[in-house]
């Protein structure tokens, strides 16, 4: 079995950002020593009037990719891996892009993901 598949520590994390106006938020960051496989996200408005309609991969250069959403409504983003999942290493943020904008609101994003800790 190889050394990967006896540190993974599967984990489920949800962050919380206040949305205040249009543009891109960043929810998460993989830490220096950690390699994460990225298997589903999930974002949902939970207040405010304000439209989601990316999540993004945005690597340490600043480079985005864009997941394609499976799900979509007015209140509610997901993406989930088909076949094998984004991985993703140190440096890299999971940010969501807000589209449009009227009033300020929470928007919370579930992470679905497997850590590897490496050196």
């Amino acid at each position: 079995m190889p050394l990967d598949d006896i540190l993974k520590n599967p984990v489920i994390d949800v962050e919380t950002v206040e949305i205040v106006g249009t543009g891109t938020y960043t929810f998460f960051t993989v830490p220096v020593g950690e390699r994460w496989e990225v298997t589903g996200l999930h974002a949902t408005r939970t207040g405010g009037t304000f439209t989601i309609d990316q999540i993004l991969l945005v690597n340490a250069d600043g480079n985005a990719t864009q997941l394609l959403v499976e799900e979509f409504t007015q209140t509610s983003l997901l993406w989930q891996a088909e076949g094998p999942a984004y991985v993703i290493d140190a440096g890299y943020k999971i940010a969501v892009h807000v589209d449009a904008h009227s009033v300020n609101g929470d928007l919370i994003l579930e992470r679905y993901y497997v850590r590897y800790p490496f050196r």
